[in-house]
């Protein structure tokens, strides 16, 4: 999957880290067992990176929906894991890593598009860029 330009909510730290949780996803196409591990270690790290700075950044400026734009990380990390380790104990089987990668491509394009986009308005009026 290639990175989709109208992706890009206009705060540069945050469409950078956007664009190496896509890569992170992309990665999943190798499939093998080590290559698996590694990816959803990485995934999971480019994701707590960027939720971290992201919720730094939120509560930095007093955004009024912090709990619930946390409640959407934690989800998500929770269904990562439950995809990890159904990879994990499946195996190489191309058709579930397809199955998760559509979730992950789907779940980024919600959640910049409809989650992140929630607060931009929010965060250029405190004068972020």
């Amino acid at each position: 999957m290639e990175w989709d330009s109208s992706w890009n909510i206009g705060i540069n730290s945050i469409d950078g880290q956007h664009r190496n949780i896509l890569r992170a996803i992309n990665a999943l196409e190798e499939g093998k067992e080590q290559v698996l591990k590694k990816t959803f270690a990485a995934l999971e790290a480019y994701a707590r990176i960027h939720f971290d700075q992201e919720m730094q950044l939120l509560e930095r400026h007093q955004f009024p929906n912090l709990a619930g734009h946390y409640r959407e990380h934690e989800n998500f990390l929770l269904q990562l894991r439950k995809f990890e380790q159904a990879c994990l104990v499946a195996g190489d089987t191309q058709a579930l890593i397809k199955e998760v990668r559509l979730y992950l491509v789907n779940w980024l394009n919600v959640h910049i598009n409809e989650v992140d986009r929630g607060y931009v308005d929010f965060l250029r009026s405190k004068g972020v860029t």
